[in-house]
């Protein structure tokens, strides 16, 4: 099992993704904005993968995205946006943010995308992710 660390402002869309990761068998834990995520991060829960819409209530996902591979420069992030939010593409490259999606996914392209993310983590050791 793997943990996923899902930073979504939209509740159904947190909902909706929480229970795909958990039907394919991960632990996540679903946060509403980039603080609470932040909060995670510097309590030094490591992820094994790091889902985050760039558009947060209280700060950019772009900044949430640096602040994780600032602490994690190992653990992939994938970064989701609307069809006229890309603009924020070319800080991906210098971030290294490992893929993206456009919202709204559909839940087989979403769960295909978080596979191989975790897939590429395989020989890396785990950390625990709680539910709370």
């Amino acid at each position: 099992m793997k943990n996923v660390l899902l930073i979504d402002p939209n509740r159904a869309v947190r909902e909706t993704y929480s229970d795909l990761i958990r039907q394919a068998g991960h632990a996540v834990l679903a946060r509403p904005c980039g603080e609470e995520g932040l909060r995670v991060i510097e309590a030094g829960h490591k992820p094994d993968l790091v889902v985050v819409n760039i558009r947060l209530p209280d700060m950019t996902g772009v900044a949430l995205c640096e602040a994780v591979k600032k602490k994690w420069e190992d653990v992939p992030i994938i970064a989701m946006s609307g069809p006229r939010d890309m603009a924020w593409l070319s800080d991906a490259s210098r971030i290294n943010i490992e893929a993206w999606l456009v919202q709204p996914a559909e839940p087989e392209v979403f769960l295909n995308t978080i596979q191989a993310m975790l897939n590429s983590t395989e020989s890396k050791p785990s950390s625990q992710v709680s539910n709370h």
